[in-house]
């Protein structure tokens, strides 16, 4: 970038990776097959790009950077397999991801990308309730982040990993030095994995954003019982005759992090039962 008289942007997170074999190696775990269309978020100078590529994948390229898309249109531009876009991935309409990338064939769509440290929950969360279109994101991230998103402790558990389990089966692959990265960051970085689910294999059908809503709350005051974190969202006779349904092997007196996903979601399906159930009579 400097032979170009640029200089990689701090505000937008720009940690570039140099290393050929570490890249192809990142590439290399995406276990991309010929055909596999990427949605490439952030891909800086295109040195990922290129690894991609040779793996007989097209990239869709989202980059923010106009000074960087114009580099990626220079190396790359001629390419029937690869399209860059000026934009931000957060503003990013997901349902054109498919008609905007540059391959029409029906591989496998996978994001992927080495992402800004300040976008990567937000990257992850939108990502994760697409397993319609997306079959696996493939992410270098600071490692701190990755051990918190992948595999907590369970003191660390966060609505989060709730989230993350919910709709994927997430995988810490490998650490990256700092040193490989240019600049230089403060802490190392790792590559992870995320395989979406179909969502014929989600825990529940209808309701994932109100699941995801109590998730949330109850969360945010992890240490409190269940109960006590649910009452803005339900009403006491709500609560009450939900935790009659309930029994006691799946008591609302219970914390958050003591719970399975599954007993997190057969408490929201009973309290979203109590709840229509209160409805119906109050209309009577």
């Amino acid at each position: 970038m400097r032979n170009l008289g640029m200089l990689p942007a701090k505000s937008l997170g720009q940690n570039f990776l140099t290393d050929d074999a570490l890249l192809q190696s990142i590439a290399a775990a995406a276990r991309l097959q010929p055909g596999d269309r990427v949605l490439e978020i952030g891909p800086g100078k295109g040195s990922l790009t290129q690894q991609l590529l040779q793996a007989g994948a097209s990239v869709l390229a989202v980059e923010k950077d106009a000074r960087l898309v114009k580099q990626l249109q220079s190396s790359y531009g001629q390419r029937a397999d690869f399209r860059v876009i000026e934009e931000d991935f957060l503003t990013l309409d997901l349902s054109q991801a498919s008609q905007l990338h540059p391959a029409k064939a029906h591989g496998r769509l996978i994001a992927a990308g080495n992402l800004p440290y300040y976008i990567t929950t937000e990257t992850i969360k939108k990502l994760l309730p697409w397993g319609h279109t997306f079959s696996a994101l493939h992410f270098v991230i600071q490692d701190d982040a990755a051990k918190r998103l992948v595999s907590p402790d369970a003191s660390e558990v966060r609505a989060i990993n709730v989230e993350i389990d919910f709709y994927s089966e997430p995988k810490y692959l490998f650490k990256i030095d700092k040193a490989r990265f240019s600049p230089e960051p403060t802490v190392d970085g790792a590559l992870v994995h995320f395989e979406l689910r179909q969502p014929s294999e989600y825990l529940l059908t209808e309701g994932r954003t109100s699941f995801m809503k109590l998730v949330q709350h109850a969360y945010l005051q992890r240490r409190k019982m269940l109960r006590k974190s649910l009452e803005s969202l339900y009403s006491r006779a709500q609560l009450d005759k939900a935790q009659e349904r309930l029994g006691s092997k799946c008591s609302l007196a219970a914390r958050p992090q003591e719970l399975s996903m599954a007993h997190l979601v057969h408490i929201f399906t009973v309290l979203q039962e109590a709840k229509h159930s209160t409805f119906m009579s109050d209309q009577s």
